[in-house]
């Protein structure tokens, strides 16, 4: 039932009991009466003033640790805020501001990072997992989004949303090139693709397995593999350009389940989400470690973040002061922890 069926049926109740006790009330109880009501209207107003104040955005640190010091953050440790965002499945953070992904209504929004205060930003998204956002030399954003669902890439700006390139198998992660092309995963498809800002698109990697997250540290590409627990990240050298033969990768973290988003912190290493026994968990390794030893496994894995939340996290994405906000797939509430020290 509808809930504003429920309140309505609610208020019919109350309506009726009302007007049965006028009937056989005197002054006094009547009196009485609204006296209980404006108290109890108080008191539930102070129960919702209190569950926002514990689980409302906080503009610092709810953890009183981070991963360097006492080991990983846990559930407890986490600071929540809704963001009147249903179903999100993606996020970015861009000049004080995070550009979510809502898979329930198809939409972006933009939240402040402090606050968590919400504003609808554009329609038209069917499903992403990831987005890249930038501004452009006057100021305004661009918002690329590989959407999943429809197969795309898509350009979208305050003016509307464009189709960049299209038949895409399962688009997944996407990094910027340059300032002419990015490189974009397909999920389905097994691959990482070169698409240029204009369309055009060229394999750079095939025989991936379900490739997921992407991330680029100018130099090196990481990609996730969410399908071969053996090959969990690797990584590619970009000293090629388009045109070349598609490349073989080197493997960087390996024995891990289902890893999906990836992001390099302000720190330089790298932060991934990946399964732990059906629970989402954030590690992070230093690249330049694990690649001078051929990999490393899991017990060379630092965990930063150990949830409650079923896997997979995603949303992975810094703020320049080191905190570091995900969410559970499609779950409502948005998280952030202080995963590196200011």
């Amino acid at each position: 039932m509808a809930a504003d069926s429920i309140e309505h049926m609610d208020h019919s109740r109350s309506k009726q009991s009302y007007n049965r006790f006028t009937k056989l009330a005197p002054h006094g109880a009547l009196v009485a009466l609204a006296a209980l009501i404006v108290l109890s209207a108080v008191l539930v107003m102070g129960l919702h003033a209190a569950d926002a104040a514990q689980g409302g955005p906080t503009p610092t640190p709810a953890a009183t640790t981070t991963p360097e010091d006492d080991g990983p953050l846990t559930q407890a440790d986490l600071v929540w805020f809704t963001g009147n965002v249903a179903r999100p499945n993606g996020m970015v953070w861009l000049d004080d501001l995070i550009y979510v992904i809502c898979e329930g209504d198809k939409t972006i929004y933009k939240l402040y990072g402090t606050s968590g205060a919400t504003d609808t930003y554009i329609y038209g998204i069917l499903d992403a997992h990831t987005l890249y956002a930038e501004e452009d030399g006057d100021g305004n954003v661009l918002l690329w989004v590989p959407d999943y669902r429809a197969g795309k890439l898509l350009l979208i700006t305050v003016g509307g949303v464009e189709t960049v390139a299209s038949a895409l198998a399962g688009p997944w992660g996407i990094v910027p090139l340059g300032s002419t092309n990015f490189l974009i995963s397909d999920h389905l498809a097994g691959t990482v693709e070169f698409i240029s800002r204009t369309g055009e698109r060229q394999t750079f990697v095939e025989g991936l397995a379900r490739p997921t997250g992407l991330e680029y540290d100018g130099s090196l590409l990481y990609v996730a593999n969410s399908g071969a627990s053996e090959r969990a990240i690797e990584w590619y050298e970009l000293v090629a350009t388009r045109g070349d033969e598609p490349h073989v990768g080197d493997v960087l973290v390996r024995g891990l389940e289902d890893v999906m988003a990836l992001r390099i912190g302000p720190d330089d290493k790298l932060y991934f989400a990946y399964d732990e026994e059906g629970l989402g968990v954030i590690g992070r390794v230093d690249p330049a470690v694990c690649r001078e030893n051929d990999g490393c496994g899991p017990d060379e894995i630092e965990r930063v973040v150990m949830t409650d939340m079923d896997a997979p996290l995603a949303g992975l994405t810094f703020a320049p002061d080191g905190r570091l906000f995900f969410h559970e797939r499609y779950g409502e509430r948005l998280y952030w922890a202080q995963a590196i020290e200011e």
